[in-house]
């Protein structure tokens, strides 16, 4: 379940201060809530480059983590479907694709957020993305395209950069 906790930004947990020191004073810090979520991660031996095989895979492990992180977030690896691959152009799928409807799928069946980076493509974009998609179970989906592709493994070269940071809050947390 998720629980709450207030406290002041001096007290260690706000990281809010004003003075030069950062110990905030000469004010009054303001109220800080500190909530807590289950997080369950899901590591995966994928299979190369084939996205039907590995959502087949994961779908059972997903399902029961999403049961037992009692309506939190399960997070797959980036790049789930396919690894790490930088042959983007072939392998990135179109926003709603089949990877993206799993994610909304066992988010659903599960009660649960669910969440891993898929290669994307979308009309508009030079190249297409490593784009973060979190699926609530109400049906929805929150995208965030990986502002900076990883220089030394070479994704900048496959994988055009986001532009825009998001955040959303998931049972109850403020997720950036």
């Amino acid at each position: 379940g998720s629980s709450s906790r207030t406290g002041s930004a001096t007290d260690g947990l706000g990281g809010y201060g004003s003075g030069a020191d950062g110990s905030g004073a000469g004010r009054a810090a303001p109220p800080v809530t500190l909530s807590a979520m289950r997080v369950i991660g899901l590591q995966a031996d994928l299979v190369w480059e084939d996205p039907a095989a590995n959502r087949d895979a994961l779908r059972d492990r997903v399902l029961a983590a999403g049961r037992r992180s009692a309506g939190g977030l399960v997070v797959l690896p980036e790049m789930w479907p396919t690894g790490f691959s930088m042959h983007a152009e072939r392998i990135a799928e179109p926003e709603g694709g089949p990877s993206e409807g799993f994610l909304v799928e066992c988010a659903a069946a599960c009660g649960a957020a669910v969440a891993g980076s898929v290669a994307q493509r979308r009309e508009g974009w030079a190249r297409p993305r490593n784009v973060f998609l979190l699926a609530t179970p109400e049906g929805g989906v929150h995208r965030y395209a990986k502002i900076h592709p990883f220089t030394y493994g070479g994704e900048d070269r496959h994988y055009e950069g986001g532009t825009a940071l998001v955040t959303l809050r998931v049972a109850g947390v403020r997720v950036t």
